[in-house]
């Protein structure tokens, strides 16, 4: 019985150092996502190019953004930028999009990101198109 007890007490300290080892880390380094443009609530004339400028920074690489406009009426995704960057600490996303369709529409601009960790990180910004 006594070695019953020894064999009891080795198997629980290692399934604690076991349980210990392979503990994931539950703090991702943040994306933190500054959107610079389009802002919040602009509203654009419809002959307007849409200017997005938009900043990712991390403590850790940045290995995948988005950034995604959809035209909330319709659904439709007028434009979508996907890529898998591996930015070291910190990725720009900067384009000029062609005038958008006549018309006045709401608009959001979702954006994403994530580093190394698992979490995605999100942010958005609604917008319209008016004549």
């Amino acid at each position: 019985m006594k070695n019953f007890s020894k064999l009891i007490a080795v198997f629980a300290l290692f399934l604690v150092l076991l349980m210990a080892a392979c503990h994931k880390h539950n703090h991702a380094d943040e994306v933190t996502i500054n959107i610079q443009s389009p802002t919040e609530g602009a509203v654009l004339a419809t002959a307007d190019s849409l200017h997005m400028h938009i900043e990712f920074t991390s403590s850790d690489m940045i290995h995948n953004v988005l950034v995604k406009v959809t035209q909330l009426n319709t659904n439709e995704t007028p434009f979508i930028f996907d890529e898998h960057v591996h930015a070291e600490e910190s990725y720009t996303f900067h384009h000029i999009h062609a005038p958008l369709a006549t018309g006045s529409y709401q608009l959001q601009a979702t954006v994403t990101g994530h580093s190394s960790q698992d979490p995605v990180f999100t942010e958005t910004v609604n917008f319209s198109v008016a004549p």
